[in-house]
């Protein structure tokens, strides 16, 4: 945030959204330029998590005019006094501006690299994308068995200056009903820090795998949950319908390779907590497709087997749009045992809008 008071000019960074909207009120400008007064005219010029926008005071008044270009939004806020006029701000970010407030989440969604929902390997509706093909990778190359798992994943991604931050921990159990028909309940919780601004996801994945052959499988699955921000100012729940495939074939006595291929319908829906109401109105069609290549070498360890895979997988999105449209993961990992494996991974990402990343995985099955 820049402020401009008489020719003075001071700026000041937050971490937390409700820090920056606090800061428009008189005893807020005045920490940032010393001689604003409530007469003043003052123009601040806002970045709002990549987003650009314009706050003005008119001398003399008290009304609040902000301007944000590319959602197309121009609303004032007429209260008695310029502190009002900033409380009238915040409620209308907070839900009262409807429709508008909408439009700028979908931009932001669209055009910045940290929005929490969508538009980043981190956000809420990637990571429902995520965990259903994930779930039948693991099964296809070994995973599946009966039993209660659970899994730790950290992970790092840098776009367009921001670095996001996120540690997972999904939870889930399996039922085998018969040698060919598997039900899943998967719940994995999420924190992610993106520049010290806090979020927090979790969600219920319901699947179900019919093994139509010996070597294709078919996983039509169900997920439903969210995700929020107070500090980033962002949040939705997400509701995902999918159908990965998983086709195996030998390659050599020792090599399997393994094709995985899935479509998902992930989807917003309105939530209202507290003194927040939002709706971002986001709806995509989401592509992930991959190839593994499994070696089970006769490998031993502590009289286990040792099973070594590498994989590669394609994500694309198409529907309303993101900021990252489509992204490239490369990695490895490695499954101590057949019956309750033990496996840890790590996984390089690339992809559009110059996105880089790593992440590192570990779970077991019990």
């Amino acid at each position: 945030m820049t402020v401009t008071v008489d020719g003075q000019t001071g700026s000041q960074n937050f971490t937390r959204l409700q820090d920056a909207y606090d800061s428009l009120d008189t005893v807020g400008l005045q920490s940032i330029v010393g001689g604003y007064t409530e007469i003043s005219a003052a123009t601040v010029q806002i970045n709002l998590r990549g987003v650009p926008a314009t706050a003005i005071y008119q001398a003399n008044s008290p009304a609040l005019r902000v301007i944000v270009p590319g959602p197309g939004i121009d609303v004032t806020f007429n209260g008695a006094t310029r502190d009002e006029s900033q409380q009238l701000f915040v409620d209308w970010l907070r839900g009262q501006g409807s429709s508008q407030v909408n439009d700028l989440l979908r931009y932001a969604a669209a055009n910045t690299a940290i929005d929490p929902v969508a538009g980043n390997p981190n956000a809420a509706m990637n990571q429902f994308v995520a965990a259903d093909f994930g779930r039948a990778l693991e099964a296809a190359v070994g995973g599946g068995q009966a039993g209660f798992g659970m899994a730790a994943r950290f992970a790092s991604f840098t776009a367009s200056g921001y670095n996001s931050r996120s540690l997972s921990v999904p939870l889930n159990q399996t039922f085998v009903l018969s040698e060919n028909d598997t039900i899943e309940l998967d719940l994995p919780l999420s924190w992610t820090n993106t520049e010290g601004a806090q979020s927090y996801g979790g969600n219920l994945g319901m699947l179900y795998r019919r093994k139509v052959f010996d070597w294709w499988t078919l996983q039509p699955s169900f997920r439903i949950g969210g995700v929020g921000s107070i500090d980033l100012g962002g949040g939705s729940g997400v509701y995902s319908a999918a159908l990965n495939s998983t086709i195996q074939f030998p390659i050599t006595d020792e090599i399997r390779m393994t094709i995985a291929n899935g479509v998902t319908y992930v989807s917003t829906f309105p939530v209202t907590v507290g003194s927040y109401s939002i709706n971002y109105d986001m709806q995509n069609t989401v592509f992930r497709n991959g190839i593994v290549l499994t070696g089970d070498f006769g490998l031993r360890l502590a009289d286990r087997a040792l099973i070594l895979s590498a994989f590669a997988v394609d994500t694309r999105f198409t529907g309303d749009a993101v900021y990252i449209q489509n992204y490239q993961e490369f990695g490895v990992f490695g499954q101590w045992g057949r019956e309750s494996p033990f496996r840890v991974g790590a996984t390089f990402l690339t992809g559009d809008q110059g996105v880089r990343g790593f992440y590192v995985n570990t779970g077991i099955q019990f």
